[in-house]
């Protein structure tokens, strides 16, 4: 299994493409997170899986956004 980067891990098993959350302990999609996965999905598109699956290590799924990434008073 290949390291998180910032929460997140992409590997690849023949056509499928899995993205894994890794950012205990509830798997929060902060600023970093999102940028990752923005990268990740780029990257497949230069060479497109016929699947991906999302999950996550541990009990949580995700606990969603992480409120702290927003800025008071931003529209």
């Amino acid at each position: 299994m290949t390291p998180a980067e910032d929460g997140v891990r992409l590997t690849r098993d023949g056509h499928l493409a899995i993205l894994t959350l890794d950012n205990p302990p509830l798997n929060l999609l902060t600023a970093p997170v999102l940028d990752v996965l923005e990268r990740h999905v780029a990257a497949l598109a230069t060479d497109p899986p016929r699947a991906v699956l999302v999950t996550a290590v541990g009990e949580v799924f995700s606990g969603g956004v992480d409120v702290a990434t927003f800025h008071r008073g931003a529209a």
